[in-house]
This record gives C-alpha cells, structure tokens and sequence, in this order.
C-alpha cells in the first residue's frame, strides 16, 4: 500500500494528515477569547505555525520580516492551508504573501474570522 509505505504519498492520497491541529483545538482555544487576549492568542498561534512550516525560531517580538525568517511562496501556501484547516478561515493567498511580518498575518486573521457575538442580556420583565 504506497499510503502506508511512502508519507509523501499518503499526505497527497489523503492518508495521513500534515502536523497541526486536527482536532479543532484551536478554534475552540480562540473562541474562548476576546478583545485583547484574542489578539494575543492569534499573535502567537501565528508564530507557533511560521515556526512549524520553517522549522525556525521566530522573534518574539513578531516583527522580522517573513522573508528573513526563509518563508517563501510554498510555505505561505501552507501557512494559509493551516489557517483554513485550523480556524476555518479563508484568507485570499495574494493577502498572505502581501503580510510583511508574523503581526501582519495575525491582524489579518483577526480581520478575516468573524466577530464573536456579545453576549445579550435579558431585558427586565
């Protein structure tokens, strides 16, 4: 079975799936979120993934430029490919190759996932 034998193959025939998250923790991690936390959260999922497609370390400040940190087009592809899979967010890919930094993508997320709803209140009876 080339699935099984070849990993290559099995990623391309839908075998096994790519490392991240493949069990809807992330999501779950940013709906518990709001205002700033949610930004900080997107911020540093953000550089946990560039990490994982370059196999680097990103600054923490988040402000090397995405080309200094080696990412080229193959790699925004899967970053994007991530985002969707992870966040069920579908970001256009000429967006995330015009994003200059890690803070840059993180703003653009922030930008493209819907807006929580705030929570009602009853109105007094």
């Amino acid at each position: 079975d080339l699935v099984r034998t070849r990993p290559l193959l099995g990623d391309l025939a839908g075998g096994t799936r790519a490392a991240g998250d493949t069990d809807g923790l992330a999501a779950k991690a940013l709906a518990a979120t709001t205002g700033a936390d949610r930004a900080t959260w997107l911020e540093a999922y953000v550089r946990a993934r560039v990490n994982a497609v370059s196999g680097g370390t990103v600054d923490a400040s988040g402000t090397a430029a995405l080309k200094e940190l080696g990412l080229d087009s193959l790699m925004l592809v899967r970053l994007r490919n991530d985002f969707a899979r992870d966040l069920g967010v579908e970001i256009p890919a000429a967006e995330v190759f015009a994003a200059t930094d890690t803070r840059g993508l993180a703003r653009m997320l922030a930008e493209a996932l819907p807006q929580r709803a705030a929570p009602t209140t009853a109105a007094p009876g």
